[in-house]
C-alpha cells in the first residue's frame, strides 16, 4: 500500500527493526490526521496534541509486534481512538472527583466542628452502604486505579454497565451526604 508515493508497508518493516528514520517519515505521514480525529472527538488542542504524542509513543512501543501485512491506518486510529476515550474517563473522573470534593467542602462548612477524619468515616459509611457490586466497582475504580476497561473485564460486564455504577454510586454519595447535611 502507497500513500502519497510513499510505500507503508516498507516503513513499517523498517519500523520493525528499530528504524527512527522510518518512524519519523511514519509520524510525518500520520500526526496531522491522527491530530484531527483527537481534536474532533476531544475538542481540545492541548489535549489533542498530547493525545497524538501518546499514539506515536505507543506505536514506537509496539513496533517490533506492527504486522506489515494489514492497514496501518487502522491500527494508528484504533490506537489514538482508545487512548481518547481512556482520557474522556479520566477527564469524567477527574470531575467526579471535583463534585465529591465541592460535596465535601459543603460539608465542612455546615459542621465546622467535624475533623477530616469523621468526614472520611461518614462517606466510608455512605460507600458501604452501597449496593455490593456498586462498591466493589466503586472501589475498583477509586481506591484501586482500575480503568473501566480493566473493571467491565475482570468482573464480566460491559464499560457502559461500569460507567453506569460509577455515576449511580456519585449520585448516592451527592444524596448522602445532603442527608448529612440537613441533619447537621
Amino acid at each position: 500500500m502507497t500513500y502519497l508515493n510513499v510505500d507503508i508497508r516498507g516503513l513499517i518493516a523498517k519500523l520493525n527493526t528499530g528504524d527512527i528514520q522510518a518512524f519519523e517519515a511514519i509520524y510525518r505521514l500520520y500526526a496531522k490526521r491522527v491530530f484531527a480525529l483527537a481534536m474532533r472527538i476531544i475538542q481540545n488542542s492541548d489535549q489533542a496534541e498530547l493525545l497524538v504524542q501518546d499514539t506515536f509513543v505507543k506505536v514506537w512501543n509496539m513496533r517490533g509486534k506492527i504486522k506489515s501485512d494489514t492497514s496501518f491506518d487502522t491500527y494508528i486510529f484504533t490506537i489514538c481512538k482508545n487512548l481518547v476515550i481512556n482520557k474522556m474517563h479520566e477527564l469524567n473522573r477527574m470531575r467526579e472527583l471535583i463534585e465529591l470534593k465541592d460535596n465535601l467542602n459543603e460539608l465542612e462548612e455546615v459542621n465546622n466542628a467535624d475533623t477530616p477524619v469523621e468526614e472520611i468515616q461518614r462517606l466510608n459509611k455512605l460507600i458501604d452502604a452501597m449496593p455490593e457490586r456498586r462498591r466493589k466497582i466503586f472501589i475498583m475504580s477509586k481506591r484501586d486505579g482500575y480503568t473501566y476497561n480493566e473493571i467491565a473485564s475482570s468482573l464480566g460486564l460491559s464499560v457502559k454497565t461500569v460507567e453506569n455504577q460509577i455515576s449511580s454510586a456519585y449520585k448516592f454519595l451527592r444524596e448522602g451526604l445532603t442527608r448529612i447535611n440537613i441533619f447537621f
